[in-house]
């Protein structure tokens, strides 16, 4: 098979686009490059392109001057209009396709026809003269996937892939050799926070809150002390929430611990033959805030640390303040990764 030479992820969400460039190496992939753009408020709301000529603007600005070699690309698909569950299957006398679609549609928000589906068995399971599957399945609305893939010809590019934003983290976030662990990642964004919980190496979980964003706490700040947003998100890059900034922003961190709280609990609560949550990562353009592991750590009494989007790529043990500053590119690297992911270690 011929090595992939390069490659391109466009993490496209309400208020950015964020790119990341690829390039295979005899060490494994290098990010060459990494840009953003900021995306006008009311442009893309809940995921839902509102203004598709002003993005296309946006995405070939952000493109421009590559030739047509470098324009394929693979684009992230919001996570809040789609579908992703780990399910299980008994084996019987039916094709799989169809245990896994009659299993599905009892949990699935969205008719079948009006979907586009994609599932992938990640273990069998004997017990005694049992046969069981688990199986990753993800469904996207048809509309979504045309919209996105609209803009994207508009603006001259080539997707080869569209996919979950929580697919392109965990293949960023989690190693993909030595032993599958239990992990929960915590996506702070800007507007929002999504929460992908791992269990060996299959995705069980998603959601998505606005209950905990950096706008969120730019805007509590700000209020808390009586000054323009502006200052608020001044005080919130210099003093994190730490100091009288925790104070500010003690709604929306409570709600946050509710919702690390009520995922954890849904683990442990599983079967027996599900072991906890220990690790959380932290990921996002916002979980640099200073302080902000160090709350989620005592409040939910777990291990919480930043996460490394680098480590899958050859420069993953970098240092660890470009790590850092790589944060809000997760997603980005994820989605760029896909190409050069050995297939029997994709989630999907």
């Amino acid at each position: 098979m011929m090595r992939r030479t390069h490659s391109i992820g466009l993490d496209i969400s309400d208020r950015s686009i964020r790119f990341a460039h690829l390039e295979g190496s005899s060490k494994g992939p290098h990010l060459k490059e990494w840009k953003a753009l900021v995306v006008p408020e009311g442009v893309i709301e809940d995921g839902i392109i509102r203004e598709p000529r002003i993005l296309s603007s946006l995405l070939e600005k952000l493109m421009h001057g590559r030739d047509r070699h470098h324009r394929e690309v693979i684009v992230s698909l919001p996570e809040r209009q789609c579908f992703v569950k780990t399910i299980t299957v008994h084996e019987d006398h039916h094709p799989v396709n169809t245990r896994v679609m009659k299993e599905i549609q009892e949990d699935l928000p969205y008719e079948l026809d009006e979907v586009l589906t994609d599932w992938q068995v990640m273990k069998r399971i004997q017990s005694g003269l049992t046969t069981s599957f688990s199986i990753l399945f993800v469904a996207a609305p048809k509309t979504i996937i045309s919209a996105y893939e609209d803009v994207l010809q508009n603006a001259s590019l080539l997707p080869t892939a569209l996919e979950v934003e929580s697919l392109a983290l965990a293949r960023a976030l989690l190693p993909w050799s030595g032993k599958a662990s239990n992990v929960l990642i915590v996506d702070a964004g800007r507007s929002m926070t999504s929460l992908v919980l791992c269990t060996g190496d299959s995705i069980q979980l998603t959601i998505g809150t606005r209950e905990f964003s950096g706008e969120k706490c730019t805007m509590e700040i700000a209020r808390h002390n009586s000054v323009s947003p502006e200052e608020g998100e001044k005080m919130k890059k210099e003093f994190g929430i730490t100091k009288s900034n925790e104070k500010a922003c003690t709604k929306s961190l409570e709600s946050m611990r509710e919702v690390l709280q009520t995922v954890l609990s849904y683990q442990e609560s599983r079967s027996s033959d599900h072991a906890p949550i220990d690790h959380v990562l932290l990921t996002g353009g916002s979980a640099n805030m200073l302080g902000l592991n160090d709350y989620f750590a005592k409040t939910t009494g777990r291990d919480v640390t930043l996460a490394n989007p680098l480590t899958n790529l050859s420069q993953g043990k970098s240092d660890p303040s470009i790590q850092h500053a790589l944060l809000s590119y997760a997603t980005a690297i994820g989605l760029a990764l896909r190409a050069f992911q050995p297939a029997d270690t994709r989630l999907l």
